[in-house]
C-alpha cells in the first residue's frame, strides 16, 4: 500500500507500521446493466422496466424495446427508500481483505 503524507512525501507500507490503520469498507449494492452485465449502472428506470442501465443510449434501448417479460415489478416507496439511505459498513480491519459472496455487485473502498 502507497501511503501519501500530507507533505506530499509517500512510502510503502509492508504492515510493519504500527501507525497506520486499515479500514475496508463495503458500499451500496450497485446492480449490472441489462444489456451489459460486465458493465456498472449509472441509470435505472422507475416508470416502465424498473431496470438498470449503464448509458443513456441502454436506457432508451430498453424503454423502447426490451420485452415486458424482461421488466422488473416496481418497488415499493419503502424499499426505494432504503436504497437512498445504504450505508458503507466496514468488513475489515487489516491490510489484506479477501472478497465475499456478500461483496457481489457491492464497491470496497480501502
Amino acid at each position: 500500500v502507497c501511503i501519501k503524507e500530507k507533505s506530499g512525501r509517500t512510502f510503502e507500507d509492508r504492515g510493519e507500521c504500527q501507525h497506520v490503520r486499515y479500514r475496508w469498507m463495503r458500499g451500496p449494492i450497485i446492480k449490472p446493466c441489462i444489456f451489459h452485465p460486465h458493465k456498472t449502472s449509472q441509470f435505472r428506470d422507475v416508470t416502465k422496466t424498473y431496470q438498470h442501465y449503464c448509458s443513456k443510449e441502454c436506457f432508451l434501448r430498453g424503454w423502447h424495446s426490451l420485452p415486458s417479460e424482461h421488466w422488473n415489478p416496481p418497488e415499493s416507496a419503502e424499499h426505494a427508500n432504503e436504497d437512498a439511505r445504504a450505508e458503507w459498513v466496514e468488513v475489515a480491519d487489516t491490510r489484506t481483505y479477501c472478497p465475499s459472496a456478500a461483496d457481489i455487485d457491492r464497491p470496497l473502498r480501502l
